[in-house]
C-alpha cells in the first residue's frame, strides 16, 4: 500500500499539485503515515495533516516502544501544522458552523512532540495565540461571544 501512496504523490506532483491534505479516520491510522509524509517532504510537496485533535497521540501510539523515540523525532521534524474542526449547531438552529483549532509546528511544539510531552501541546497552543494558534475551547468561546452558538453548545463541546 505504501508504494501505491508514493505513486499517487508522484502523480499529484506531475499534475502540478503543491499541497496534500491528509485527513479522515482510517487514513490517519495507517501504519505507513509517517513514511508517506516523509516521502512528500522529500519530493517538495507541502503536506498538512487534519485530525480530530487526537492525531499526535494516535500517530505516536502506532509505533512499538523501541521505535517511539524515532517516531516522535520524525513527526516533530516533518510537521508543519495541524488544523482540526468540530461542527457545532448554530444558535438560531440554521445548520452548523465549524469551530477550528490551529496548532502550528513552532519550536516549542516540535520540542514537545520530540520529547514525548504530548499532554503539554494544549498549553503550547494557548500560549502561542499571538503566532496564530487557537485552541478548540478558544474558538468555541469566540463563537459564543459573537452570538453564533449558545452557552449550552459551547459548554457541551469545550474540553
Amino acid at each position: 500500500m505504501t508504494d501505491e501512496a508514493f505513486q499517487l504523490i508522484d502523480d499529484l506532483l506531475r499534475w502540478g499539485i503543491g499541497l496534500l491534505v491528509i485527513d479522515g479516520g482510517e487514513t490517519l491510522c495507517r501504519d505507513d503515515l509517517l513514511d508517506i509524509v516523509k516521502y512528500t517532504s522529500s519530493k517538495g510537496l507541502r503536506t498538512t495533516i487534519g485530525s480530530n485533535g487526537t492525531l499526535m497521540e494516535r500517530v505516536i501510539d502506532m509505533f512499538p516502544l523501541y521505535e517511539l523515540s524515532l517516531a516522535q523525532s520524525r513527526l516533530a521534524s516533518l510537521l508543519i501544522a495541524v488544523v482540526c474542526q468540530t461542527l457545532v449547531p448554530r444558535a438560531k438552529g440554521s445548520g452548523r458552523i465549524a469551530a477550528i483549532e490551529i496548532m502550528l509546528a513552532n519550536t516549542a511544539v516540535k520540542n514537545l512532540i520530540r520529547d514525548g510531552k504530548i499532554h503539554q501541546l494544549a498549553n503550547a497552543i494557548r500560549t502561542s495565540h499571538n503566532e496564530g494558534m487557537i485552541s478548540l475551547d478558544e474558538a468555541l468561546v469566540d463563537l459564543y461571544i459573537n452570538g453564533t452558538i449558545t452557552w449550552e453548545t459551547m459548554m457541551k463541546f469545550c474540553k
